[in-house]
């Protein structure tokens, strides 16, 4: 359980950051350039994140 608790944090915080970004590039005011700066700033970013189906009862990360 503590591992889906842990999971739910991190989603929510990834939510929460991409919120912010998109706030930044001007929210539903943004433009095509800030927007489009936007989604190659999220293609950059780094995809860490292991899959639910890789974790196990010995390595529940």
């Amino acid at each position: 359980m503590q591992w889906f608790v842990k999971e739910q944090i991190e989603e929510e915080k990834l939510a929460l950051e991409l919120i912010d970004k998109l706030k930044i590039a001007g929210g539903d005011r943004a433009t095509d350039e800030s927007l489009f700066t936007l989604d190659k700033a999220l293609e950059a970013a780094a995809d860490e994140v292991s899959l639910p189906q890789e974790a196990t009862a010995e390595n529940p990360s």
